[in-house]
């Protein structure tokens, strides 16, 4: 479960079997931690590829409450305009924290994040055709580190 901090009650599942045997566990109050009221359990499916290639197309996500976030953890929001669509997105920045991107690279705080080039991941583009994306394990301050694509080398979005 890559999209999931060590120790952390939010879970991330690949699988809609496995997330709904783990709600019924995290309501039962049946995993370390939890309890009954501890968190209220929501299940999402993917339907775009914005946090491939830690979450894909068709796989389905149990997200639970938190009352504490961290950098590096998934969060689930409603878009504020039409309060239907659902977003997932990964923390990056705390309060007080200035973001940035230049150049493709994310700085906090005036500093580039760590950057390591991996393997091209392959992915299948609108047309069901292999694609080979660049690939990078990101390394986020506090130690949090997680794979993300560059989909669009020089895109609109590398620098704001």
């Amino acid at each position: 479960m890559p999209a999931c901090r060590p120790n952390s009650r939010r879970a991330t599942l690949r699988s809609g079997v496995l997330a709904a045997v783990a709600a019924v566990f995290l309501q039962l109050g049946l995993i370390a931690g939890s309890t009954p009221a501890a968190a209220e359990l929501r299940t999402f499916s993917i339907v775009a590829t914005s946090m491939a290639p830690t979450l894909l197309i068709n796989e389905f996500i149990l997200a639970a409450e938190a009352k504490q976030v961290m950098r590096g953890d998934l969060v689930t929001y409603l878009l504020p305009k039409d309060n239907r669509t659902v977003y997932v997105k990964r923390v990056v920045g705390l309060p007080g924290d200035r973001i940035r991107m230049i150049e493709g690279r994310l700085h906090i705080n005036g500093t580039p994040v760590a950057l390591e080039r991996l393997e091209d991941f392959e992915m299948q583009d609108f047309d069901g055709k292999p694609q080979r994306v660049p690939q990078y394990r990101e390394t986020l301050p506090g130690g949090h580190s997680h794979r993300i694509l560059d989909m669009a080398e020089r895109g609109f979005l590398d620098n704001t």
